[in-house]
């Protein structure tokens, strides 16, 4: 996931890495997991965008596709998981640690 800068002194390089949280905003899809639940458990977005997963909860979790298209390791709290969409269709997941937690990507 890449971030771009609008603040008006970086607007022209498009550069984030000397950037301060305030003036950047995500490009893709954010979905956090916080009190074992994905939020939001359905998001919708274009063939080429990118969803990511940040865990929020003090507990591993990981995301995993219910037909195998993409796979995350175990992970902790503040740490993501990112995965680019590349084809149109409804993907469904679940954390397998907690098996409760489940969500939907659509794919336009």
């Amino acid at each position: 996931m890449r971030r771009l800068c609008h603040h008006p002194d970086h607007r022209d390089t498009g550069l984030t890495d000397h950037c301060h949280d305030r003036h950047v905003r995500w490009r893709g899809t954010k979905v956090t997991m916080k009190q074992f639940a994905f939020n939001p458990a359905t998001v919708t977005i274009k063939v080429g965008e990118t969803v990511t997963w940040e865990n929020q909860d003090g507990a591993d979790h990981n995301v995993i596709a219910d037909d195998g298209s993409f796979k995350s390791a175990d992970f902790g709290q503040g740490k993501t998981f990112s995965f680019t969409f590349t084809k149109a269709g409804r993907y469904t997941y679940s954390c397998h640690i907690h098996p409760d937690m489940k969500g939907t990507v659509i794919v336009q």
